[in-house]
C-alpha cells in the first residue's frame, strides 16, 4: 500500500507540475488580451513573475490540498488518474471561465455576484455565450487527461530526472513573493501604472499581505485606492474626426442638485418661459446625486461609473480636446465645487458667488470675437430655485444684450439630482420649439453636441456611451452610481418610468458598460 501510494504521489506531482501547470498557464494567457503593454522593465518583470507565481501557487495548492489527501484515501493507480484528471480539469475550467468573463465584462466571475444578488451561474454562462461549449470542452479535456495521462507522464519523465526533487517549487514561490513585494512597494509609492495589473488574475492575496505588512510598518494599507478604475483604458476607440470650421458659439449652464419637480413647481418661472422658446426634454434623467460625478458625466458623455478611473488616471475628455484642437475659445466658470479636476483640460475660473460668476461671464463674453467661435461653461451654485432662476436668466439676458443670441446655442442642464428625472433645456436656433417626450439622459448631451456643433463623423461609441438627444432610441438604459452602488435601469415607455432589468439583460448591459476597458470595439 505504501509503495502504491508513493508511486501515485510521485506520478501526480510530475503530472500536476508539468502538464497541469502548462495547461493552466496556457489558459491563463487569455487574461492578457485586454491588457495594455507594460511601460517599463519593472512592469514586465512584475507581470511575468506574478503570472508564474499566481498559476504556480494555484497548481501547488491543488496538488497538496486536494490530490494528496485523496490519494491517501484511494491510492490505486486508476483512482489517482481519476483524481488528477478531475482536479486539473476543474482548475483549468475555472480559470478559463474566469478569463472569458474578464475578457467580456472586465470583472472576475465571482465579482459579478456583488452587483445583482439573484444572478446565477447559468445566467453568466448564457450571456457569455459559452454554456454548451464550456461544458463539452471540459468533458473532452477530462477524458484526454485520463486516457493520455500515463503517456504524457512517460514522455515528460526525462524532464524530471529526480523523482523526489521539488525544485520547481522554488521558482514558483520566489516569483509569487517577489511580485507581491513589488506590488506592495509600488502601491506604497503610488505607482498607478504598475498596480494596474493587480486585478488581472483571479487569485488575490496582495490585500491580505498589505494588511500584515502595514501592521509591521512596512506598507501603507490605504496608500492607493484599489478599484476597477486602475485597469487599462482603451479610450477613445478611434481617431476623432470633426469639422469645427462652421461651429456655432456655445453657452452651457450647469446646475447641481436640480430636480424636474423644482423646475415645474413654479408656473411663472422664467426658466419655463425659456423652455417654451426652445427644447425641453421632459423625460431626461441623471444617474447621480454627486456633483463631481455629474460634471464628469456631462463633459465625458460617460456614466459616473468611469469617474474614479478616468480622473485618477487623468484621461482627457474627447469633447474638451475637440474644443482645444479646433481653436475654440473656451473656459469653465464655476461658483460651485466639484469641477476642479477639469482645470488641467480647460481654462478654469473659480468664483465665490453666482454674482461674481455672472460678472466674469459678462467680461468673457464681451471679449469674444465674431471670427473665433467660443464655448463658455457656467457651473452655478444652487442653494434654492430662485438663485438658479436668477443666474440662468442673467446669463441668457447677457447673451441677448451683447447681440449674440442668433449665433449661439445654449444648454441648461442639471448635473445631479436627488430624483432620477432632472431638467434639460436647449435653445438651439436650428431646432423647432418643442417638448421632447422621449427618454434622454445627461450622457447624451456631449455626443449630440459633437455631432451637431462640430460635425463629428465618429460613432458615438468611439468616445461616449450616450446617444443622440434628438432621436427616440430603441435602447433606453441608464447607469447610475459607481461600482460599489451601481444600478442599471431600463426606461419603460408604457410606464413612463425607469424599471429594473432581469438578470440576463442586466449582464448584457454590464458587458456594454465595460466597453472602454476592452481593446475591441
Amino acid at each position: 500500500m505504501k509503495s502504491q501510494r508513493r508511486i501515485a504521489l510521485v506520478w501526480g506531482r510530475k503530472f500536476f507540475f508539468s502538464y497541469g501547470l502548462l495547461s493552466l498557464m496556457a489558459v491563463g494567457l487569455l487574461f492578457f488580451q485586454h491588457l495594455s503593454r507594460p511601460d517599463s522593465t519593472l512592469s514586465m518583470v512584475y507581470l511575468a513573475t506574478s503570472f508564474l507565481g499566481h498559476f504556480g501557487l494555484m497548481i501547488t495548492l491543488a496538488y497538496f490540498v486536494f490530490y494528496v489527501p485523496l490519494v491517501w484515501i484511494s491510492p490505486g493507480y486508476y483512482w489517482s488518474r481519476f483524481w488528477a484528471a478531475s482536479i486539473i480539469t476543474a482548475l483549468v475550467s475555472v480559470v478559463a471561465l474566469d478569463a472569458i468573463v474578464v475578457s467580456q465584462f472586465r470583472w472576475h466571475f465571482y465579482e459579478l455576484f456583488s452587483f445583482k444578488h439573484n444572478l446565477s451561474f447559468d445566467d453568466i454562462l448564457t450571456v457569455a455565450g459559452i454554456k454548451t461549449v464550456f461544458l463539452v470542452t471540459a468533458a473532452i479535456f477530462w477524458i484526454f487527461l485520463f486516457i493520455i495521462g500515463e503517456k504524457l507522464w512517460r514522455h515528460l519523465q526525462r524532464k524530471f530526472s529526480q523523482t523526489t526533487s521539488n525544485w520547481y517549487l522554488y521558482p514558483i514561490l520566489g516569483s509569487f513573493f517577489f511580485a507581491m513585494i513589488v506590488h506592495i512597494v509600488a502601491d506604497y509609492k503610488g505607482n498607478q501604472n504598475l498596480i494596474a495589473y493587480d486585478d488581472t488574475f483571479a487569485f488575490q492575496v496582495t490585500p491580505t499581505a498589505k494588511k500584515i505588512f502595514s501592521k509591521l510598518g512596512f506598507a501603507n494599507e490605504q496608500s492607493t485606492k484599489k478599484d476597477f478604475g486602475h485597469q487599462s483604458f482603451f479610450y477613445p476607440k478611434g481617431k476623432i474626426k470633426c469639422d469645427v470650421t462652421k461651429a456655432k458659439n456655445l453657452v452651457v449652464i450647469l446646475v447641481p442638485n436640480w430636480t424636474e419637480s423644482q423646475l415645474m413647481s413654479e408656473e411663472e418661472s422664467s426658466l419655463l418661459h425659456y423652455a417654451s422658446h426652445g427644447q425641453r426634454f421632459a423625460l431626461n434623467y441623471v444617474g447621480t446625486e454627486n456633483k463631481q460625478e455629474g460634471i464628469f458625466s456631462f463633459f465625458y458623455g460617460l456614466p459616473p461609473f468611469y469617474e474614479n478611473g478616468f480622473v485618477s488616471n487623468k484621461i482627457p475628455s474627447v469633447f474638451l480636446e475637440t474644443l482645444s484642437h479646433g481653436h475654440i475659445t473656451s473656459e469653465l466658470l464655476a461658483s460651485s465645487d466639484g469641477a476642479e479636476f477639469l482645470s488641467e483640460q480647460i481654462p478654469f475660473s473659480k468664483f465665490e458667488s453666482n454674482e461674481a460668476l455672472l460678472l466674469g461671464f459678462k467680461n468673457k463674453l464681451s471679449a469674444t470675437t465674431e471670427e473665433t467661435p467660443f464655448a463658455l461653461f457656467n457651473y452655478v451654485r444652487h442653494t434654492d430655485h430662485a438663485e438658479v432662476e436668477s443666474a440662468v436668466r442673467s446669463i441668457i439676458e447677457e447673451v441677448v444684450t451683447q447681440k449674440k443670441m442668433k449665433t449661439t446655442n445654449i444648454v441648461i442642464a442639471s448635473i445631479s439630482s436627488s430624483e432620477t428625472k432632472a431638467p434639460l433645456i436647449t435653445l438651439f436656433s436650428n431646432r423647432e420649439d418643442q417638448v421632447v417626450n422621449h427618454f434622454s439622459q445627461l450622457v447624451d448631451v456631449v455626443p449630440s453636441l459633437m455631432r451637431d456643433q462640430f460635425k463629428c463623423k465618429n460613432s458615438f461609441n468611439d468616445y461616449s456611451l450616450g446617444s443622440n438627444l434628438w432621436e427616440n432610441q430603441k435602447r433606453k438604459i441608464m447607469f447610475s452610481g459607481l461600482q460599489e452602488n451601481l444600478e442599471i435601469l431600463s426606461f419603460d415607455d408604457a410606464k413612463g418610468a425607469l424599471t429594473e432589468l432581469e438578470s440576463q439583460a442586466y449582464l448584457q448591459e454590464l458587458k456594454f458598460l465595460s466597453f472602454f476597458y476592452k481593446r475591441s470595439r
